[in-house]
């Protein structure tokens, strides 16, 4: 019945007739088939835009990082045996957080595809498909500069200081190692794009296990599937 009312409003639109809301839902929100168009336009834009700050963001951190890792084993052949450790260690830390950059993305850098794949959906269901995706692309961001990420660089930071300052001896290699990895890997932090979850709130997204009933049936699948299966694509 619901898709019936929307399929009818679309007409509606179509022949440029005045259209009655529609029983597209989104939360509690109702809208009419030509505003949840637009909303859909709107968070494409959003997810696009910050899709390309999220890419740039990995690759500078990325080049970054890669020179941190490389540039001390290229000068290990031309100083002492006393530094070499500090570099090989110093070099083992920038690795690490080169592989965190290269290999864990933001989600949000996968998001258009996700969007792409909703494109041909009604209006209302591409609503909730394109709200969806984007709420959990905020939420990513939001996971991904949250204070156990802090914990965990303070740590690995911490640990190979410890390493070069206790197992080999250098304390001084060892402070200057945990305190720049630290440094370094806040900033990397700190940097992180953050304007779509910004953009987001309040959340949309204590709606999405909502039941689907204004969906068409046909459609209910494919939401579902948008929705849930973004992490693994």
């Amino acid at each position: 019945m619901l898709s019936g009312v929307c399929g009818a409003c679309a007409l509606a639109l179509h022949t440029g007739t005045p259209c009655a809301p529609c029983s597209c839902v989104a939360g509690e929100i109702s809208t009419t088939v030509e505003e949840a168009d637009a909303r859909s336009q709107v968070l494409e834009r959003r997810v696009s835009v910050e899709a390309d700050r999220a890419r740039r963001w990995r690759y500078v951190w990325t080049a970054i990082n890669g020179f941190s890792t490389a540039a001390p084993i290229a000068a290990i052949p031309f100083v002492s045996r006393d530094v070499r450790t500090d570099l090989v260690v110093g070099s083992v830390s920038s690795a690490v957080s080169t592989g965190f950059t290269v290999f864990w993305p933001l989600e949000v850098e996968g998001a258009s595809e996700r969007l792409a794949m909703a494109s041909g959906l009604g209006p209302c269901a591409r609503l909730q498909v394109y709200s969806a995706v984007a709420a959990s692309a905020a939420d990513d961001e939001v996971k991904r500069r949250a204070w156990p990420w802090h914990v965990v660089n303070f740590g690995v930071s911490a640990a190979l200081g410890a390493v070069l300052a206790f197992g080999f001896r250098h304390p001084l290699g060892g402070v200057i190692t945990g305190a720049s990895g630290f440094a370094v890997g806040e900033a990397q932090l700190l940097t992180q794009p953050v304007a779509l979850a910004d953009e987001m709130s309040p959340p949309v997204s204590g709606w999405l296990l909502r039941p689907m009933g204004w969906v068409p049936a046909k459609e209910r699948a494919f939401v579902v599937g948008a929705v849930f299966q973004g992490p693994f694509l």
